[in-house]
């Protein structure tokens, strides 16, 4: 699972609704997981002038630690549909990543890391 909190001035509703589907396809695709699996929280903010007007928008992506590749893939993705929607160039997009180990996350009263190793397959042994 995925949490993204998207903070940005101000904006119409059919832009953030806009903004919101374009990112949970983005961090779908850029970690590989089921659209179903991300949540989109919008913060809009008075304008003013954020970090001497180089920041239109700062994304925050909470998930379970993934490979290089993939945040890669995850910040490219990200910073174009956000882009896109406000209208800025990608550089004033200020995405994080923000890594949850999995053994500081759960679901139901079970942590994710005991979770991830009931569900491991066990190994053949040669």
């Amino acid at each position: 699972m995925a949490t993204v909190i998207l903070m940005l001035s101000p904006r119409d509703p059919a832009t953030k609704a806009a903004l919101a589907t374009s990112l949970i396809a983005a961090v779908a695709d850029g970690y590989q997981i089921p659209e179903s699996r991300v949540n989109v929280f919008i913060q809009e903010f008075a304008p003013a002038d954020r970090h001497g007007g180089r920041i239109e928008a700062t994304v925050m992506v909470h998930a379970l630690p993934r490979a290089i590749d993939l945040k890669r893939a995850l910040v490219s993705n990200v910073a174009d549909a956000v882009a896109r929607h406000i209208e800025a160039p990608r550089e004033r997009v200020n995405i994080m990543l923000i890594d949850t180990p999995w053994e500081n996350s759960g679901v139901g009263g079970t942590l994710a890391v005991d979770k991830r190793a009931a569900s491991a397959v066990p190994q053949a042994q040669s």
